[in-house]
Order: C-alpha cells, then sequence, then structure tokens
C-alpha cells in the first residue's frame, strides 16, 4: 500500500516545484515588490501555526489523518484557481498564503503517514527512497516551467499546472492506506527548550546539528525567493534559459547524497563532509554578486556549486541526527520540520533590510557569509565513527 503514498509525495513535491521558483516573481508581478518579503512571512507565521494545530487535531481525532491530508489538498487546489483568476490584491495575498501554506501542511502529513507505515528497521530504506522521490520531483519541474513560460510572464499557466498535478496526487492520497496515529510529536517550543535546557554533550550535539540545519533552511530560503529575482529582473534571462539551469543546479541532490554517506561511513565524518559543504556553499555564493556575465553555463557552474555544498550539508545532517537521537526523545526530529517555516519567516525580514539599502546582489553577499558561519557549529560536533 506504500506505492499509492510514494505517487502521491511525487506529485505533490512536483507541484510545490513547480510554483517554487516562480512564486516570488508572481507575487511581485501582482502586488509589487515590497510584498514579496511580507507576503513569505505572513505564509511561515500561518505554517508555524497549522504545524503546531495539526498533532492537536490528530490527537483528538487519531483516524483522521488521511481525512485531513485529503482537504488540504483539495483546498489548495481551490486556491490554485483564485490565484489565477484574481484581480483585487487582498485577495490574491490571502490566496497566496493559503496557497503555500496548505501545500507544505499536506507534505508534513503525508510524511507522518510514512512514518506510521515504515518499521525500525526499514527506516533507512524508507527514507531514502523517500527522498530520491522527492528529489526527482523537484528536479523534473524548473524545466517544465521555464518551457511553458517562454519569453512571457504568464503565471496564471503555472497555477494551473500545479492544480492540474494535485489531483493525482489527492487520488492516490484518498486511496491509500488508512493509519491511526500514535506518538505524535511534540510542540515546537517545549520540545526546543528541551534541547537548549540541557547541557549535557547529547543535547549538546542535537543543538549543534540542528543549528546547521537551520542555517542551511535559510539558505534555502533566500535562495528560493531572490534568486529568481535577480536572475529574471536584473540580469534579464528568459524563462526556458532560467529552468535550464535550475535544473542543471539541482542536480546534485541526484547524483551525491549516495556516494558521501559512503564517504561518512567508510573515510571521513559527517562533520567534515559538512564542513567542507558549508564552504563550498558559502564561498560559491559569494560569488554570484561578481557575476554579470549573461552566459547559461558560468550560471549553470557555480550554482551546481552551491548545490553541491548544501547535498553535502543535507544528507550529513540527516545522518547524525538520526544517528545521535534516542529513542526516550524521538520527538526532537519534529524540529527539523519547524526550521524551514522558521527560515522562511527570518528570510524575507533579512531581504526586505538588505533591499530598503541596496540591491539583490547584496543579499547574495549577505548569505554568502551567513552560510559560512554553519562551519562553526559543524566543527564543534563529536564525529559518530
Amino acid at each position: 500500500m506504500r506505492k499509492k503514498l510514494y505517487w502521491s509525495v511525487f506529485f505533490l513535491n512536483f507541484s510545490l516545484a513547480l510554483s517554487a521558483y516562480i512564486n516570488s516573481l508572481f507575487i511581485e508581478s501582482q502586488l509589487g515588490a515590497r510584498a514579496v518579503g511580507p507576503a513569505y512571512a505572513l505564509v511561515s507565521l500561518l505554517l508555524l501555526f497549522g504545524l503546531a494545530l495539526v498533532p492537536e487535531l490528530l490527537a483528538r481525532a487519531p483516524r483522521r489523518l488521511r481525512l485531513l491530508t485529503n482537504l488540504f489538498l483539495i483546498l489548495k487546489i481551490v486556491v490554485c484557481l483564485v490565484l489565477v483568476y484574481a484581480k483585487w490584491p487582498p485577495a490574491i495575498l490571502l490566496a497566496f498564503i493559503a496557497f503555500d501554506t496548505l501545500g507544505y501542511l499536506a507534505r508534513f502529513n503525508l510524511d507522518l503517514t510514512l512514518e506510521h507505515l515504515t518499521t525500525n528497521r526499514e527506516t533507512g530504506r524508507i527514507r531514502g527512497f523517500f527522498l530520491t522521490i522527492t528529489n526527482a520531483a523537484w528536479l523534473a519541474a524548473p524545466l517544465l516551467v521555464g518551457t511553458l513560460l517562454g519569453t512571457t510572464e504568464d503565471y496564471a499557466k503555472i497555477y494551473w499546472l500545479v492544480a492540474l498535478a494535485l489531483i493525482p496526487a489527492l487520488y492516490f492520497s484518498a486511496t491509500s492506506r488508512k493509519v491511526v496515529t500514535k506518538n505524535l510529536p511534540g510542540q515546537f517550543f517545549p520540545i526546543l527548550l528541551k534541547v537548549f535546557r540541557h547541557r549535557n554533550n547529547h543535547y549538546r550535539q542535537i543543538y549543534l546539528v540542528m543549528l546547521a540545519d537551520f542555517l542551511l533552511n535559510l539558505f534555502y530560503a533566500l535562495m528560493v525567493i531572490y534568486l529568481p529575482l535577480h536572475l529574471h529582473n536584473t540580469l534579464g534571462f528568459a524563462w526556458p534559459t532560467i529552468g535550464l539551469i535550475f535544473t542543471i543546479m539541482l542536480l546534485p541532490f541526484v547524483i551525491v547524497t549516495y556516494p558521501l554517506g559512503w564517504l561518512a561511513d567508510k573515510k571521513w565524518g559527517e562533520k567534515e563532509i559538512m564542513a567542507l559543504g558549508f564552504t563550498l556553499a558559502g564561498v560559491a555564493t559569494l560569488f554570484i554578486p561578481q557575476i554579470t556575465s549573461t552566459n547559461l553555463l558560468v550560471w549553470a557552474g557555480i550554482l551546481f556549486a552551491t548545490r553541491v555544498g548544501a547535498a553535502s550539508i543535507e544528507i550529513m545532517k540527516e545522518t547524525y541526527l538520526f544517528k545521535k537521537i534516542e529513542a526516550k526523545d524521538i520527538e526532537v526530529l519534529s524540529l527539523s520540520r519547524n526550521l524551514l517555516p522558521l527560515a522562511y519567516l527570518l528570510a524575507p525580514l533579512i531581504g526586505s533590510i538588505v533591499l530598503f539599502y541596496s540591491s539583490t546582489t547584496t543579499i547574495f553577499t549577505a548569505l554568502g557569509l551567513i552560510t559560512l558561519l554553519g562551519i562553526i557549529p559543524t566543527l564543534a560536533l563529536k564525529d559518530t565513527r
């Protein structure tokens, strides 16, 4: 029965990837450049609230996980149509907030469903396949978006495509196995206080890897929001070119994770590879403001380098965290789900402040320096080897 769940995961992630890199340009075209940061911040606040509310709802109605997931998917399809047809700015803003929030809540629920269908002895294999499906969906989307948009800025057709992609996601979710939820993750802030309050070496290691994880999510958030604006508006790249650049950029998430996992087990520890990842991602990002060329290969190369670094951090922090987590504090894993919206809450604030005084190029200078800060908590980790 997991097969249907996997298909639902694929189509949901495909729908998320289709809109991820055009959302900021859509908001700018409809509401103005100054609305981009606040719109993403509002999404993050609502998502944090939703991630806190969903476990509470499921604790009261443990048989309603599939129903709740389907409801999120149906509502997102409706909101897609609102984004296509709405002309009134407040309606567009509210629809965008709901659009982004519902997608990530549905992904949270599918992730929770997978947890309940997975035994401990198969966690690594199932999680690896889950990440492969997710990465494949994200890799397939940019080239299609670029082809559909061409030289236009008709973002409405992308939201139509998102709605169409959500229909099979809904079908496979609705016909998948029903699960009864148990051992739900605790609330975000009590768990966070637990990690900070305990000063023994075990929780110190968890705190350090969570800090590295947060900086990685901040890297993702600033890139997703401001890289399309820079490439399209500042440098004048057409969407077919941007789609190709993004496809090449995302390849490391598919091709480097397994070899790096082998290296971490056999040759080096996780922290060495993570530190190299932060160094590569940070230094490559610092080069972005210096590049004025509109050569496709130049941009594909530098962004590919940033994602080799990011993919290295991603796989190493996941590996490290799963090795460090004990049965008694498995709830700490739920922190990872909340770090992304926290990053998306901070990223627009950083971007808005920078744009008030400077331009998008300065955002990448700041991001490069922030990313390099990840080396500090990483080197303080104690290797598992």
